[in-house]
C-alpha cells in the first residue's frame, strides 16, 4: 500500500505498491512520463494555443479542482507554465524534484502550497494568484522568483517559509487584505542572488489608502542583504522582532500606513534615504523603532517635510541621534536632538 495513502489521492493502478506513481520519489524517466500521462488523465485539462510576441505556445486549462497533495513532481518536462487553474489548486506537501515553472500561470480560485518542497529553482514570475494563497512551511532550496507576479484576495501567507537561497520579488503586487511572512527565514545565498529583492514591490490594497490592508514580517530572519527600494506599503506594516543581518535598504520607499520595527535588530546598515517622485510624504503615518537595536547605523536623516506626522519625525530623529552619538558625530547628534524636541 502506498505510504502516502492518507492523502486519499493515490493512483488506483499503482496504489498497492510502496508508493503509487503520484507519490513515488526519484522517478526514472519512464516513470516520469507515466506520472505526467496519468496526471493529465486524472485532471483532464483542456489544451489551448496562445500567441505571445509572435510565438505560439500551448497551455493547459484545468476546469475542475486539482488535488496534488503529497505528489512528487519528477525532474522531467514540466507542463504547467502558463497553465490556468479555474478552481482551487492544492499542492499541500508536494515535492518538486526539478525546476517548478509556474511562470505566467493563473490561479483563479486560490492556491495551497503549504509544506511544499521546491528542490530546484521555482518560477512564479508573472503569475496571477487570486483568492487565498498559502505557502506556509514550504521550503525553497535553490531560489524562487515572484517577479511581476500579482496576488489578489483576502490573504497571502508565507509563514515559516525557508528561502535557502534567497528570492526575488521585484515588482510583485501583493494586492491583499493581509500579507504575512511571519517567522520566515531568508538564508544566505550561495547560488542565486546577491540580494533578497523586493524592489518596486507593492504591499496592500491598491486604491484603498483608508485601510490598505496589513503586512507582517514578524520574527523574520534576513541572513543576506535585502532591498525594499521603491516599494510601497499601502496599509499598516509590522517588522517587529525581525533580524536584519546585512545591509537593509528602503530607498525611495513610501509608507502610507503605520510602520513598526519594534524589537528588531539591524546588524548591518539600514538606509531610508529618498522619496518617490509624486509622493508628498515618505512616511504618511506613525513610525516606531521602540527597543530596536542598530549595530552599524541608520540613515533616516531626511527632510522634515517628508513626514506627515510630527511624532513620526521625532521617532526618526531619536534613532538617528542615538546612532550619531554611537558613531561620535556630536554635531549631527545635536541637530537631531533639536529636531526631535521641536516635534514632540
Amino acid at each position: 500500500m502506498c505510504k502516502l495513502e492518507h492523502y486519499n489521492n493515490c493512483d488506483e493502478e499503482t496504489k498497492d505498491q510502496e508508493y503509487c506513481i503520484f507519490h513515488k520519489p526519484n522517478k526514472s524517466e519512464e516513470e516520469a512520463k507515466e506520472f505526467w500521462r496519468k496526471f493529465l488523465e486524472r485532471f483532464k485539462p483542456k489544451e489551448d494555443i496562445i500567441i505571445e510576441k509572435g510565438r505560439i505556445f500551448k497551455r493547459l486549462i484545468f476546469e475542475s479542482e486539482v488535488n496534488c497533495n503529497g505528489f512528487v513532481f519528477p525532474n522531467y518536462e514540466f507542463p504547467l507554465r502558463r497553465a490556468i487553474f479555474k478552481k482551487f489548486a492544492d499542492f499541500t506537501g508536494a515535492s518538486f524534484e526539478g525546476i517548478a515553472d509556474f511562470s505566467n500561470a493563473h490561479f483563479r480560485w486560490g492556491a495551497e502550497f503549504s509544506f511544499a518542497r521546491f528542490n530546484e529553482f521555482a518560477d512564479f514570475s508573472h503569475t496571477i494568484l487570486s483568492g487565498k494563497t498559502n505557502f506556509d512551511y514550504s521550503i525553497f532550496r535553490r531560489g524562487v522568483s515572484f517577479d511581476k507576479a500579482e496576488l489578489y484576495g483576502s490573504e497571502v501567507s508565507f509563514n515559516s517559509v525557508i528561502f535557502e537561497n534567497g528570492g526575488s520579488f521585484k515588482e510583485v503586487k501583493f494586492n491583499c487584505f493581509q500579507i504575512s511572512f511571519d517567522h520566515a527565514k531568508f538564508c544566505k545565498s550561495k547560488v542565486e542572488y546577491e540580494f533578497i529583492d523586493f524592489t518596486k514591490a507593492g504591499f496592500g490594497i491598491i486604491g484603498d489608502e483608508s485601510s490598505g490592508g496589513e503586512t507582517y514580517f514578524l520574527n523574520v530572519t534576513f541572513d543576506m542583504p535585502v532591498k525594499f527600494d521603491r516599494a510601497s506599503f499601502i496599509g499598516h506594516c509590522d517588522f517587529s522582532d525581525t533580524e536584519f543581518k546585512w545591509l537593509t535598504s528602503f530607498r525611495d520607499t513610501v509608507f502610507k500606513g503605520k510602520i513598526e520595527f519594534e524589537g528588531s535588530e539591524f546588524i548591518g546598515f539600514v538606509d531610508f534615504r529618498g522619496k518617490p517622485e509624486g509622493e508628498r510624504y515618505k512616511f504618511y503615518d506613525k513610525l516606531s523603532f521602540e527597543s530596536a537595536i542598530f549595530h552599524r547605523g541608520i540613515n533616516v536623516d531626511i527632510p522634515s517635510e517628508w513626514f506627515r506626522l510630527p511624532e513620526a519625525e521625532a521617532e526618526a530623529c531619536r534613532v538617528q541621534r542615538l546612532c550619531y552619538e554611537k558613531e561620535g558625530k556630536k554635531d549631527k547628534a545635536d541637530e537631531m536632538f533639536v529636531r526631535e524636541r521641536e516635534e514632540l
